[in-house]
């Protein structure tokens, strides 16, 4: 096999990094295969090392981290081979010019990164610089606009006075408006597309010509509203949601009228049938002489109903019997 220039080189001027890794691999009788598996590196790699053919390896600045690591695997002074790979780079100019050349590289990449951070500097401070700017011409609008209206103190009183007066007329209306009469007469409430009942209880008092009404506490968490009138029969409603309810005697006679709440009840005595109006009858349970009506087909599509409760002995045709014979005649209107 012909020995390479570098080999004749270290023959006569003495021992390499190379020619010491090579005879005390071959010392312990290992191959380029089992150091190069041990160093994670390929023969051809082991090869050169001990060849000290560095311009066959990726870079200088490898060079030394494989002599090394050669050195330290095979036991050896790793500063002796850094003194011999030092005294060798200066006695072979193709290495020394590659050395020269990759620090000039390095120079110059360092020269770019340098130019490349000054550049970002100077553009974040252009923009703060301009944002300080813009952020100071808004607040001189912001005071422009406070010292605008600081000087027109009358007209801004005298705005708020029209919403002031707007609002009262329009507390007046609602207040008029809280019941509307219907064709047939009767006081109705106003319930939305969605069929809630938008009527506002009254202010004072319960529409109710009952001579005898008190107010508890219901266990609902609401009120408990009763009325005591003349005749046998007994109404109970429980309210789930707010609902207008009306409540109408055996003579057309108007017992009861009121916006109730969540949680209120209403026991009522009188004589049946009873004609009622319910906003929201979804959400009101009904007892009728201590049972239960079952007022669901008498709910309309948007959840009002008008229903008759009458006793067994009523005359007309039932919409519905419920339990304990009473019956439901049906809309009332």
């Amino acid at each position: 096999m012909t020995d390479s220039p570098q080999q004749l080189h270290s023959e006569k001027s003495g021992p390499t990094p190379g020619s010491v890794l090579r005879a005390a691999r071959e010392a312990g009788g290992l191959t380029h295969a089992a150091v190069g598996e041990a160093l994670h590196l390929t023969g051809h790699y082991i090869r050169s090392l001990e060849n000290d053919e560095y311009h066959k390896l990726p870079g200088l600045i490898f060079v030394k981290g494989y002599i090394r690591s050669y050195g330290r695997f095979l036991k050896l002074d790793g500063d002796a081979l850094m003194a011999l790979y030092e005294r060798q780079v200066q006695s072979m100019p193709e290495v020394k010019n590659q050395t020269l050349a990759g620090n000039y590289t390095r120079k110059r990449n360092d020269q770019a990164i340098g130019w490349a951070i000054a550049a970002t500097l100077v553009i974040v401070l252009s923009l703060g610089i301009g944002w300080w700017f813009v952020g100071r011409d808004s607040k001189s609008d912001s005071n422009s606009q406070v010292q605008v209206r600081a000087l027109q103190p009358t007209a801004a009183a005298e705005l708020k006075r029209a919403e002031e007066a707007d609002q009262a007329a329009s507390l007046s209306d609602e207040s008029a408006g809280a019941q509307a009469t219907g064709g047939d007469g009767t006081t109705q409430p106003a319930v939305d597309g969605a069929g809630t009942t938008t009527a506002p209880a009254p202010a004072v008092a319960p529409n109710t010509n009952s001579d005898k009404i008190s107010i508890t506490p219901s266990p609902g968490g609401g009120r408990q509203i009763n009325l005591l009138g003349p005749g046998p029969d007994q109404l109970q409603m429980n309210f789930g949601s707010n609902s207008w309810v009306e409540v109408d005697d055996s003579t057309g006679k108007r017992l009861y009228a009121e916006m109730l709440h969540t949680g209120d009840a209403l026991f009522l005595d009188g004589r049946a049938p009873f004609q009622i109006l319910l906003g929201d009858a979804r959400n009101v349970k009904v007892n009728f002489n201590s049972s239960p009506i079952n007022i669901s087909r008498s709910v309309r599509s948007d959840s009002t109903a008008r229903l008759t409760l009458a006793n067994p002995g009523n005359t007309g045709s039932p919409l519905a019997e419920n339990a304990g014979g009473a019956r439901i005649l049906g809309d009332s209107h």
